[in-house]
């Protein structure tokens, strides 16, 4: 799941944790992206092995070319 920086307080963490516990593994973009990562290539990868996706996203947090530059 790809959670934009605004919404990513605790009730994001929260459900990602929440979701884990129950045995699902996730795809968490926090967990996931480090700095100088590709977010589209990371998203790619993610869902070429998800039976489900979700997602919730808003224009921040990579630079034009789509490359994650840390929190």
């Amino acid at each position: 799941m790809g959670i934009a920086e605004p919404f990513t307080p605790i009730g994001a963490k929260s459900l990602m944790r929440l979701l884990v516990e129950q045995g699902v593994d996730v795809w968490f973009d926090e967990w996931e992206l480090r700095p100088g990562d590709s977010i589209v290539g990371g998203i790619e990868e993610g869902l070429s092995n998800a039976g489900v996706a979700a997602a919730r996203g808003e224009k921040a947090g990579g630079d034009e070319r789509g490359v994650y530059g840390g929190r």
